[in-house]
């Protein structure tokens, strides 16, 4: 018997070139005026098919395949006039076709379904009356520096971090500070429109000095999610702050590094944080015909070092944007109880073209803590410690084209080979991802 979900694969591949034929078309003007404003309009249509093996959208899962195609479409109004408020609004639209999962599987919070919905909808004021204060209030998302710290998450369907949030700017000359509280949305696809009333709650103060290319973060804040969890010695919420920085630097000549770190104190269900994250890069502009430009890179975070003492120690990410771009292309890993070291070649070989090759060596920060997937689930645990901190490689490469200024065609994928961590608790085949998908822009 044919599998059911091959027609809608095919259905997807045939989107795709439907959306490449579009793309090669040029883009009809979206700019209108309504009395001093000037309104865009514009838009988004990303197509992606996925294959995974041995793998699913939530981690780690030997002997499991699925492939199947992910559509979001993306519809955006922008009203702005000098000297006055800017209005935005972003509908999103994001569906799956031919997957094994479906919403029952994501309870919380649905990383590729979620019909059409409100994903921003602000009013913004940047420097109000020549001053250099400024606002942003409504539903919006809010990215930092590299994005590993603070990031909405792009690549997966739905978005990772959306906030319903009122944030105060301050600009002037090099020196820029925003201030914020919020509610962090959850995509439901039964729930119109998505609702922050049961997200984590964030207050932060986020600042920086910009010259050039260089840069330097500082920021604090206060994570609160009200979901009971259990602890080490009971059961509670979380209360978590935070205070860290982020630099990314000229080194000297073509070479270039950066640093982050992130101490989190508070209360987790009744235990007290104590926890670290932090990463650093060196990167070299090695020139030539293809633009090659080389990374190492080496990022920690904490784990938990006795699972009885009523110390929670284990790094949650704060609020980053980890899919894809951070720990591998897999999404495996998250910076949780974990050490992974990167290098990296990103090549552009003709114009519109570029690729990147990575390899990563993963490790437990702590052996008796958990291996974390992407959404801080624990995959595997040995609370013994005994088999050991080895979790193994991974080897991912990726190249997008760009012919045209609104049409993008990408390709790329990964191989997991479990260490000897995995190979002691479980089942530990190679996991295998790989994708194929078109960006069109209007």
């Amino acid at each position: 018997m044919m599998d059911s979900r091959i027609p809608r694969l095919l259905a997807a591949a045939l989107a795709i070139v439907g959306s490449t034929l579009l793309a090669a078309a040029p883009a009809p003007s979206g700019e209108f005026g309504i009395g001093s404003y000037t309104l865009t309009l514009s838009g988004q249509l990303r197509i992606r098919v996925e294959s995974d093996d041995s793998l699913d959208l939530r981690g780690y899962r030997p002997d499991f395949t699925d492939t199947f195609a992910l559509s979001r479409l993306i519809l955006e109004a922008d009203a702005q006039a000098k000297g006055r408020p800017r209005l935005h609004v972003q509908l999103r639209d994001a569906r799956a076709l031919g997957s094994k999962l479906g919403d029952a599987d994501f309870p919380s919070s649905n990383p590729i379904h979620d019909p059409l919905d409100v994903r921003e909808a602000f009013v913004e004021w940047r420097r109000i009356a020549g001053s250099a204060l400024g606002f942003t209030v409504g539903r919006q998302r809010i990215a930092y520096g590299d994005e590993r710290v603070f990031g909405p998450g792009e690549w997966g369907n739905t978005g990772r971090w959306t906030w319903d949030a009122a944030r105060g700017h301050y600009e002037h000359g090099a020196v820029w500070v925003d201030a914020w509280v919020g509610r962090a949305v959850v995509n439901r696809p039964d729930r119109r429109p998505n609702s922050s009333a049961d997200g984590v709650r964030a207050a932060v103060l986020y600042g920086g000095v910009r010259r050039g290319e260089d840069r330097l973060d500082l920021f604090a804040g206060e994570k609160r999610d009200d979901t009971v969890r259990q602890g080490e010695l009971g059961t509670g919420s979380l209360r978590c702050r935070f205070v860290g920085l982020q630099t990314d630097a000229t080194l000297v000549g073509p070479w270039r590094w950066g640093v982050t770190g992130v101490h989190e104190t508070g209360q987790a269900a009744g235990d007290s944080i104590d926890a670290l994250g932090a990463s650093a890069w060196l990167a070299v502009k090695l020139g030539g015909p293809w633009k090659a430009l080389a990374t190492v890179s080496s990022t920690y975070g904490s784990g938990d070092r006795d699972p009885h003492d009523g110390v929670h120690g284990t790094f949650d990410g704060v609020f980053g944007g980890a899919d894809i771009r951070f720990y591998g292309y897999l999404n495996l890993f998250f910076w949780a109880n974990l050490w992974d070291h990167e290098a990296r070649v990103e090549l552009k070989p003709a114009k519109g073209l570029a690729m990147r090759i990575e390899g990563h060596r993963f490790q437990l920060a702590q052996a008796r803590d958990a291996w974390y997937s992407t959404g801080l689930q624990p995959a595997r645990r040995d609370p013994s410690g005994a088999a050991g901190r080895d979790l193994g490689w991974e080897l991912d490469a990726r190249a997008t084209w760009s012919p045209r200024p609104s049409w993008e065609l990408a390709a790329g994928g990964g191989r997991f080979t479990p260490g000897s961590f995995v190979e002691l608790t479980g089942v530990s085949p190679r996991a295998y991802w790989g994708f194929v998908q078109t960006t069109w822009r209007f």
